[in-house]
């Protein structure tokens, strides 16, 4: 097999990652705001149709498929599985089968599927998805060596520009370095609250709750800690992009937060301090690098775009099962709209992104739900008669999708990031 078969035939891996996530979405579909209790149903239901799209489209010639990275291990979430594939010439898949699961369960926007194709580095053995990443990206200016030194003066300034947005994901160490180089905010919106934390807008920036994955079409910078899934997905669909490996837990415990975090790091690696670089990370992450034979001052090299993440020829597809766009906080066009079930076809129409190295589009997927090998069985079930009494699930969950429950337990003990 070429080496080059994904450069070859980008269209005909578009098609498949289109019809894949968009098959994820519909098998999710019927979970959305049903509350916190089928967060890890909305999971599995993407998962098994995510790898039963992607074990046919193979079985139809697509080519071996290796599966690189898929996000939701950490959440325990199951994990996708393919069949075997060998050889230099297998394409690798990056997926999250739902990115912003939380927010679909409690019904609201910004949840996605996504699964990108790609042939460059995207794995390095030394890192499993609990590992956090800083990043940059951006669009209009060049960000690929704002860790070198510092990014701090560049998102400063970037944030000085309210005509370009700056986005970030909500957490507390992201909106605390927000805060403190964006300055006094006279006025700030709180847009949905749906994930794990509110989204929040400013003049010029936005700090999302949950799915950063579509931030790149979005935003025209963004900067932050993010999940290394989102970071190897995000690091192809920036114009230019870097990012660092980080240690959550080490950043959280800090009184100076990820402005000081980050400071500390890059201070110790421009004097290769080794026993500095170490204490930047818990005894758990060095036993991992450790494990991997991989000395710290590798782990702290600047990642770049050509040896981190899908690399800019990916091929990648993104489906709505929400629409990121949240009209309260902007008033663009939305990036994706939500599904559009038929009930004469029997279809779920579900928008999508397509990236290729030829550019950007849009397709709406049609995915005919109740039709055999299409979604897997509890899916289909409902679809075809709209009733959960028809689905192998539990009856306490039956009860509280079509209402027999009206007082859901709506407890959640919150998945620390």
């Amino acid at each position: 097999m070429s080496s080059h078969i994904l450069r070859d035939s980008p269209d005909h891996y578009a098609g498949a990652a289109a019809h894949a996530t968009a098959r994820a979405v519909a098998a999710a579909y019927p979970y959305l705001g049903l509350g916190p209790q089928v967060k890890a149903r909305i999971d599995i239901a993407a998962t098994d149709a995510l790898a039963q799209a992607l074990t046919t489209a193979i079985r139809h010639g697509l080519g071996p498929i290796t599966v690189a990275a898929c996000e939701g291990a950490r959440d325990g979430a199951p994990p996708l599985i393919l069949p075997p594939a060998a050889g230099p010439g297998a394409v690798q898949l990056v997926c999250d089968p739902v990115d912003g699961t939380l927010n679909a369960a409690r019904g609201g926007p910004r949840a996605v599927s996504v699964a990108a194709f790609t042939q460059a580095p995207s794995v390095t053995t030394y890192l499993d998805d609990s590992q956090a990443i800083f990043a940059i990206g951006a669009h209009s200016v060049d960000v690929s060596h704002a860790l070198d030194t510092s990014p701090f003066p560049i998102i400063a300034v970037h944030l000085q520009r309210p005509e370009l947005l700056t986005a970030t994901l909500h957490r507390d160490d992201n909106l605390a370095l927000l805060r403190a180089l964006a300055g006094p905010q006279s006025r700030i919106t709180i847009g949905s609250r749906t994930g794990y934390r509110p989204t929040l807008a400013g003049p010029g920036w936005v700090a999302v709750g949950d799915a950063s994955i579509p931030l790149p079409y979005e935003c025209d910078l963004e900067f932050g800690r993010i999940g290394l899934v989102e970071a190897q997905i995000q690091s192809g669909l920036y114009r230019s992009w870097c990012g660092l490996v980080v240690s959550r837990d080490r950043i959280r415990s800090r009184a100076d937060g990820l402005a000081g975090y980050l400071h500390s790091y890059l201070q110790a690696r421009d004097r290769a301090d080794v026993d500095a670089l170490r204490a930047l990370f818990t005894s758990a992450e060095l036993a991992r690098f450790d494990a991997a034979d991989t000395p710290i001052t590798e782990v702290t090299e600047t990642l770049r775009q050509r040896n981190f993440g899908i690399g800019t020829d990916a091929v990648v597809a993104i489906a709505a099962l929400s629409t990121p766009t949240e009209p309260s906080l902007t008033q663009r066009e939305p990036l994706l709209h939500a599904p559009c079930w038929s009930s004469g076809t029997n279809r779920l129409d579900v928008d999508t992104l397509i990236r290729t190295p030829a550019g950007i589009s849009r397709r709406l997927e049609s995915v005919a739900v109740t039709e055999p090998g299409v979604l897997p069985c509890p899916a289909r079930d409902w679809y075809r008669d709209l009733s959960w009494t028809t689905v192998a699930e539990c009856e306490d969950l039956a009860a509280l999708a079509e209402g027999r429950n009206p007082l859901p337990t709506t407890a959640f003990h919150e998945v620390q990031r």
